[in-house]
């Protein structure tokens, strides 16, 4: 009662293979749009703290639109350079993403601490000297931690890394 099992070889080149990850990540760039919104909405949330009057919420939009410009400042910079395009580069959107909105926070932190300050100009300088060491030490954190993965022999994880240290280092640039 043995069934006879075939088995079948599909020979898969490496122009094929890319073409199967560019159709999988795009199945996947509805998700990636609804994510950023989601947290373009969450930023704005929390930038409101409730309050319409003193509402920071426009910095929730200004903070994802320049998180925007450094994943396609890093996407444009990578690609002029020659590093392969991938679908696991695509996911670089949301790490950009969280880095980003976690500068706006330390960033608007600051700037609430610093409320009894009378002018706007000296507020914002007290603001900055207290945001940008934790901003400046996370991002190179980051930095060497992408850097250091853009040392392994997976080309896909290798490229990743590449497009998010360029991107890490044009958002550092772009929130301050």
């Amino acid at each position: 009662d043995r069934q006879a099992h075939s088995a079948e070889t599909y020979i898969l080149t490496e122009g094929e293979e890319a073409e199967a990850g560019i159709e999988a990540g795009q199945d996947d760039i509805a998700s990636l749009f609804i994510g950023y919104f989601l947290m373009l909405f969450y930023a704005s949330f929390v930038l409101s703290r409730g309050r319409v009057k003193y509402s920071h919420s426009i910095l929730g939009l200004v903070s994802v639109v320049s998180i925007g410009l450094s994943t396609f400042s890093a996407y444009g910079l990578c690609w002029y350079i020659g590093i392969k395009f991938n679908s696991v580069v695509q996911v670089l959107v949301l790490v950009l993403l969280g880095v980003g909105i976690d500068d706006t926070f330390v960033i608007m932190d600051s700037w609430w601490d610093c409320a009894d300050i009378p002018t706007m100009k000296e507020r914002m300088v007290a603001a900055m000297k207290h945001a940008g060491p934790a901003i400046t030490i996370t991002s190179m954190t980051d930095l060497i931690a992408f850097l250091a993965g853009s040392s392994t022999s997976f080309p896909g994880l290798r490229d990743f890394c590449y497009y998010a240290t360029v991107g890490i280092t044009f958002d550092f640039f772009f929130q301050c």
